[in-house]
């Protein structure tokens, strides 16, 4: 709701010392939810580059003050006369909540909390958590097109669950689904970078790296459908591990890499650090928890989701530095998106 919203609704109310105090009131909330930017805000905010004008792309533009209100820096274009500010045309774009809430929103993410609990740490409405969270999924849209992984590289799928209304095979009579490996389950395919070193008392230890997770159609994926995501995310020369999936040896020769397979029954039941393909489940336990932590979410925007968790596993360094990195993402990302 907005403020002139609020101080109407005030006014609204019968009885004049009554009037003020709802007016005053819905007022103070609003400002309260809505401060002014801090200084440190305001300090990057002004200090975000800005190339061209973000409505006829020109780079014929001079600085011209700072708005009254907050002091943000204002630009005016020297050819369609227009003026904006560093956040124009940005995923940013006329943000009512301060930076610092979407930090601590970004944190809770990233610490596998949900939108919703998320959104009410900050005192927010639930959509506008979801809100944010489409903002977050159009800068992180094209962020596994440059992985590439090297090495020692695991692969494997998992897989999803529909919504029982997306489900094609019907259920039996007491309401289940057959259990197993379902034609309905969304497929995942994933892959892992992992290097061994040696500790200090001679014990060999792995240190997972890079990964990579992402849809691959519905079942048990074909080597057509795996064909168009391996390939692409797996360096030529790397020894690639797997568990004998049909499809995976003649993939892994068409790539002019080296194979390793461990087919399932013969891993099944051994202790985790006996398990050759540990690291890969690890992966996937990580992407089971971040995906149930978010159970409800459209399984439409399930690729959005796994580049969402792939960032948050390849960036190093703190929660706090990988909100940091990520609200760079966003106000480089020149798109709207408007609340809805």
């Amino acid at each position: 709701m907005k403020k002139e919203q609020l101080s109407r609704l005030g006014s609204d109310l019968s009885g004049t010392r009554l009037k003020r105090l709802g007016a005053s009131t819905f007022s103070s909330w609003y400002d309260a939810k809505h401060p002014k930017p801090s200084p440190w805000e305001l300090s990057f905010v002004n200090s975000v580059k800005v190339d061209a004008c973000p409505y006829c792309v020109s780079e014929d533009f001079v600085k011209d003050g700072f708005r009254r209100s907050n002091g943000t820096r204002i630009y005016r274009c020297r050819k369609c006369g227009r003026h904006f500010n560093p956040l124009t045309g940005t995923l940013f774009d006329n943000h009512k909540i301060p930076i610092s809430e979407w930090f601590k929103f970004v944190i809770h993410l990233s610490e596998y909390h949900s939108v919703s609990t998320s959104a009410n740490d900050n005192r927010n409405a639930r959509n506008t958590g979801y809100y944010w969270t489409k903002k977050i999924f159009s800068a992180l849209e094209d962020s596994q097109s440059g992985v590439k992984l090297s090495g020692i590289v695991y692969i494997d799928e998992t897989y999803v669950t529909p919504y029982p209304s997306e489900r094609k095979v019907p259920a039996n009579g007491k309401g289940r689904f057959k259990a197993g490996l379902s034609k309905d389950l969304y497929c995942k395919a994933t892959a892992l970078e992992v290097k061994f070193v040696t500790d200090e008392n001679g014990d060999e230890q792995r240190i997972s790296l890079k990964g990579a997770a992402f849809c691959c159609g519905n079942g048990q994926p074909s080597y057509e459908r795996l064909k168009e995501i391996y390939p692409r995310i797996i360096a030529p020369g790397s020894t690639v591990i797997h568990d004998d999936l049909p499809p995976y040896d003649r993939l892994v020769e068409s790539m002019g890499c080296k194979g390793i397979s461990y087919p399932s029954n013969s891993t099944k039941g051994l202790p985790d650090d006996e398990d050759p393909m540990q690291p890969i489940n690890d992966f996937h336990g990580s992407i089971q928890s971040f995906l149930r932590a978010h159970r409800s979410f459209e399984r439409r925007n399930l690729q959005d989701w796994l580049n969402l968790f792939c960032f948050f596993w390849n960036t190093p360094g703190t929660n706090e530095r990988k909100a940091v990195v990520l609200t760079e993402k966003v106000v480089s990302k020149r798109q709207i998106i408007r609340y809805q």
